[in-house]
């Protein structure tokens, strides 16, 4: 069935059928996705990446999920977008993305592959590159972070899980976390500090690195403030190529 022959009930019937949305997504004709991330966070977190002006660019969205980024920058003006996911979408299917797709007549390219094994070749240069919520998740960071580079044009964004190490900030880090430490997940493996992302990326050979996010944290809201690891933040960065 085409996004024309269905009426509204039958739109909401197929958002509805999907067991689980990350985020909240417009599907229109008043269409919102369910999302676990409510429109109010996506919204704060949208803010939090400053994305630049996108008209004209092409942009690659790597762990897009259900598609939120994606949608989001072809809204704003992209010419090319391509969204990329294996894991969310091996675990939870592709059928969110494909659905909110549908719904919102995108022209969004979509990529079922690893990008830790893909041929970066074949997958080409983007002038922006996404990479949101990933890091974190990837055993092998620095490796991460140069194949980021190599698919870069212009400027990769880049959102992760961080770690503040009070007195320690001049000093590259990145803390392991062997088991369900951080968020009580067993898929996230590391957190950098912002010495330790920014240096990681000028060795990958970005040129300049702008930070987005308050750094330090807000000390006031921790429970600890006596020299340990503070983890439970974003850090987000431009890194520029």
């Amino acid at each position: 069935m085409t996004l024309n022959q269905m009426n509204l009930e039958e739109k909401q019937r197929l958002v509805n059928s999907i067991p689980r949305w990350r985020h909240s997504i417009d599907c229109g004709d008043g269409i919102i996705t369910p999302g676990r991330l409510k429109e109010k966070i996506t919204l704060r977190k949208l803010k939090r990446i400053k994305l630049p002006p996108l008209k004209g660019k092409s942009v690659l969205d790597i762990g897009a999920w259900d598609g939120f980024y994606s949608f989001k920058v072809e809204e704003m003006g992209a010419s090319k977008v391509v969204a990329l996911d294996y894991f969310s979408w091996l675990r939870n299917g592709k059928k969110a993305f494909d659905t909110a797709c549908l719904l919102r007549n995108s022209k969004v390219e979509s990529v079922k592959s690893d990008f830790m094994k893909l041929d970066l070749k074949e997958l080409g240069l983007f002038d922006i590159v996404l990479f949101l919520g990933v890091l974190y998740h990837l055993e092998e960071p620095f490796r991460a972070i140069r194949r980021l580079h190599s698919v870069t044009r212009e400027l990769a964004i880049i959102d992760t899980e961080a770690v503040y190490i009070p007195g320690q900030e001049e000093k590259a880090l990145f803390e392991f976390y062997p088991g369900t430490e951080l968020n009580n997940d067993s898929s996230n493996w590391w957190a950098p500090n912002l010495k330790g992302l920014e240096s990681a990326c000028l060795a990958a050979g970005f040129k300049r690195i702008k930070c987005l996010s308050k750094y330090p944290p807000d000390l006031e809201n921790q429970d600890n403030k006596d020299n340990q690891s503070i983890t439970g933040y974003r850090l987000a960065i431009h890194a520029y190529k």
